[in-house]
């Protein structure tokens, strides 16, 4: 059970009050809803309002606007949505994150080239008081990326520095500056950390390459030191930098496209199970072709979702279902014309229950 008084929430009572009676009382889609932020593409008021009404957003990131803009765009948001939302913004460098016509104080690498921690309290209170008075509650920040290589084209400036202890005292100056405005948060990026590797992650693999022991004592010390002290969220790498990293140092063979897409879905489920959410097994005869579905209280998963079964045989299985149970494993083949490799696939997984393999009789059976 997560202790809601302690850090880093530090609620009272009557707000953990809040947080299990409004619990309580969202449905299973808006329980959903909340693991996901939106890249918002329109400042449109209809635009705005569906996002929080049909899919019950967690929170957004925006495409860039205006102070006017922004505020205007957040108090719709925040006016029509049942869960008050998160608000992220980009303030590393300055409130221009958070809105354009915002201050720029200066990157990571000015702030540390001062030699005084106070400064970069002062970039994270500046920044974020700024990005606070548009409606902005969370900063993508502090960055946390220590410069090893200088042919790294992501953090350039963007960097306090190649001293792991320096880096931790000034990424921890600036989350206190932020955290000095009223309910205002920090992620922390790049997890597990940037600044090694000669290629941009943002558009081709990369790797954080240290060995654990070499990351817990950098990168993971910075993180573990921002943790410690309070800080609400990490923002992930853009690819699997550790699990690359694991693999190559025991020699296995890099993940293949279709194993990286697996690989995102089940740390989608994984986040789910962590929240609460519940799964039932797929039932053929009232699983949705294309759709998952509630049932009891529990997702049932559709049947486009087994691996390899296409929109259109999970079709042909709906419509198979109509006309009444299948006699066996035969029988399901025909009517339903899914192959037989998926058949057996599907019986493996449990999902033809005891079907018999055709419709014969033997003398066993009498």
């Amino acid at each position: 059970m997560v202790d809601m008084k302690a850090k880093p929430f530090y609620l009272s009572e009557e707000d953990c009050r809040w947080v299990e009676d409004t619990i309580a009382d969202m449905t299973v889609d808006e329980k959903i809803g909340q693991l996901f932020f939106n890249m918002g593409s329109s400042r449109e008021e209809d635009y705005l309002k569906m996002t929080v009404k049909d899919y019950h957003i967690g929170g957004i990131r925006y495409n860039p606007g205006t102070s006017d803009e922004i505020y205007e765009q957040n108090r719709i948001l925040q006016e029509n949505s049942k869960i008050p939302l998160i608000i992220a913004c980009n303030t590393e460098n300055g409130g221009d994150g958070a809105c354009t016509d915002g201050t720029t104080i200066g990157s990571q690498t000015k702030i540390a080239a001062t030699g005084n921690a106070e400064y970069a309290y002062q970039l994270g209170y500046m920044s974020n008081r700024e990005a606070a008075a548009v409606g902005c509650n969370l900063s993508f920040a502090p960055v946390s990326d220590i410069l090893y290589n200088w042919e790294n084209p992501v953090i350039g400036l963007r960097t306090y520095g190649n001293d792991p202890k320096r880096v931790a005292e000034l990424t921890e100056a600036y989350m206190e500056g932020a955290h000095a405005n009223p309910g205002f948060c920090c992620a922390a990026k790049h997890f597990p950390g940037d600044g090694l590797d000669f290629r941009d992650q943002h558009v081709a693999n990369s790797v954080n390459s240290m060995s654990c022991k070499e990351w817990d004592e950098t990168f993971g010390m910075v993180y573990q030191n921002l943790i410690d002290n309070g800080l609400e969220a990490i923002m992930a790498d853009y690819k699997h930098r550790m699990e690359a990293a694991a693999n190559k140092e025991a020699g296995a063979q890099p993940l293949s496209n279709r194993e990286e897409g697996a690989y995102s879905d089940m740390r989608v489920v994984q986040e789910m199970y962590a929240r609460g959410y519940e799964f039932t097994p797929i039932d053929i005869f009232t699983a949705q072709s294309r759709s998952f579905q509630i049932v009891d209280g529990k997702l049932m998963p559709s049947l486009n979702s087994i691996e390899g079964l296409g929109d259109k045989a999970a079709d042909a299985i709906v419509e198979a279902v109509k006309d009444g149970p299948f006699l066996s494993k035969d029988d399901f083949r025909e009517r339903t014309r899914v192959s037989k490799t998926m058949v057996d696939l599907m019986d493996s997984l449990n999902l033809l229950g005891s079907l018999p393999e055709s419709n014969q009789l033997s003398l066993f059976d009498l």
